[in-house]
């Protein structure tokens, strides 16, 4: 796997600011939906009043109201939660802040501004497979075949499986090989989840594995042919022969 990196998603779950609000959503991460819910907490004193207030990319969106979650016991602090529905968001990076303002039994006012950072992806990441391919590959060995499996994915992902074969999927930490495979055809896809839950499938890669042919046994001479070449043989020697006997006739003759 090139191009990209293996991550853990953030795994805080709160955000607290010195001005006691404390956040539980949106968070410095990355969601999957345009519509989000502002959860918060403030700690508030007995006898100061406080004044909530938020943006969204420097916008001013409105207050934060909120209720005192038990206003009957009497503590020095109370706990106070609230809910705001954000409104629409675009996909991309967000900066939301909150502004309070507390006043009371103390002289001055107190002001805080307190900013988180947040993002929006709702595009699934965009997987590609290098190899395998889509073709027939030779084995010379049917017990140890191997494959490199290589794929590249757009975007920081959190977790990557892979689909053999329509196997159950199986978590990988990246680019892998492939062992074992049997003689035959099969298929494989990857996926990957990105850090805002969004899910991306490669494309299915069909390829088939083949035995490598045994070599061919060199062709041996047959009885035919060894017959013929010492018939040929032994018309030769006749041959030779038939003619010492006639020069040697011949010389006789010549000399009676």
């Amino acid at each position: 796997m090139s191009s990209n990196h293996l991550v853990k998603a953030d795994s805080k779950d709160v955000i607290s600011f010195s001005s006691g609000v404390t956040i539980f959503s949106p968070l410095n991460r990355t969601y999957n939906s345009k519509f989000l819910t502002l959860n918060f907490t403030i700690a508030c004193g007995l006898g100061i009043k406080y004044s909530l207030n938020y943006s969204i990319d420097g916008k001013h969106e409105g207050p934060m109201p909120y209720v005192i979650d038990d206003p009957t016991e009497l503590h020095v602090v109370y706990r106070g939660t609230g809910l705001v529905k954000l409104p629409e968001l675009s996909e991309g990076s967000h900066t939301l802040t909150v502004y309070l303002e507390a006043s009371g039994l103390v002289a001055h006012k107190s002001s805080y501004t307190d900013t988180l950072n947040f993002a929006i992806d709702l595009t699934p990441p965009n997987i590609s497979i290098l190899s395998p391919v889509n073709k027939t590959y030779t084995s010379d060995n049917i017990t140890t075949t191997k494959i490199p499996l290589d794929f590249t994915v757009n975007e920081n992902v959190s977790q990557v499986k892979l689909s053999l074969d329509g196997q159950d999927d199986a978590l990988i930490d990246g680019n892998t090989t492939l062992n074992g495979l049997s003689i035959g055809s099969h298929n494989i896809a990857v996926h990957a989840q990105d850090l805002a839950g969004n899910t991306g499938t490669s494309e299915t890669i069909n390829f088939t594995i083949t035995a490598e042919p045994e070599p061919k046994p060199e062709p041996k001479a047959s009885p035919t042919t060894l017959i013929v070449a010492t018939s040929g043989a032994s018309t030769a020697i006749i041959g030779l022969t038939l003619l010492f006997y006639f020069k040697k006739r011949k010389r006789k003759r010549t000399i009676s």
